[in-house]
């Protein structure tokens, strides 16, 4: 079976390319691209500046969405690794050194197994780690609740969406794919109340590649 990281990986380069020739070279300064392996795994790909701060950022795209113009986005709570155990998904894990995700929505000409030509458009929104955790702890989602989430999900072999409520976010368990991840699915809306950047980068593509960007009022730091 297909892992996710695998089915993930083509396309995640894709989107990472797109960002470094249209978003950071307009909205960041003193970028970096990581390409030490160890540093990836600990959770980022890219640091920059923005305003005054020095960010360690994950990018993060929704690469199964492509041309949805999905509501949410999914954050990983627990996934079952190579050795066949579980293990804690990268929103809780202390082990990552993450400060800031780019998470990324997208729309592209080729849905599937897409190039960076092919994309045309992409949502971005820049959130804190932090905002995002300390959103959660206001309806009780920390880390030992997602434990007792997915243990619960695991034990009741409990698969697709749970938990909806009039709350941001609900939980949704994979079957289909080999580490059977268990995520919080948090609305858009919600995520844009806490951003520190909302862009969309668009291209039109005629003799030449152009683009142009459109800035939300979310540029302000906390």
């Amino acid at each position: 079976m297909t892992t996710l990281r695998k089915q993930d990986a083509q396309s995640e380069k894709a989107v990472a390319a797109f960002l470094d020739r249209y978003f950071y070279p307009a909205h960041v300064t003193d970028f970096q691209r990581i390409e030490n392996k160890t540093t990836q795994l600990k959770g980022v790909d890219v640091c920059f500046n923005y305003g005054e701060k020095r960010m360690l950022v994950d990018e993060k795209a929704a690469v199964h969405y492509v041309n949805k113009n999905l509501p949410t986005f999914a954050f990983e709570l627990e996934f079952i690794g190579r050795d066949q155990q579980r293990h804690a998904g990268w929103l809780f894990d202390e082990d990552k050194l993450t400060e800031y995700y780019l998470l990324a929505w997208i729309w592209a000409d080729q849905p599937k197994h897409f190039t960076t030509e092919d994309i045309t458009k992409i949502d971005l929104l820049l959130v804190a780690r932090k905002a995002i955790k300390d959103l959660l702890a206001k309806f009780q989602l920390d880390a030992k609740k997602g434990k007792e989430v997915a243990d619960y999900l695991r034990k009741h072999q409990q698969f697709g969406v749970a938990g909806k409520s009039p709350n941001p976010f609900y939980y949704y368990h994979t079957k289909h794919l080999a580490e059977q991840p268990i995520n919080v699915i948090i609305r858009k809306s919600a995520l844009q109340q806490i951003s520190q950047l909302g862009v969309t980068v668009e291209v039109e593509r005629k003799a030449s590649y152009t683009y142009k960007t459109k800035s939300t009022p979310r540029s302000t730091i906390s």
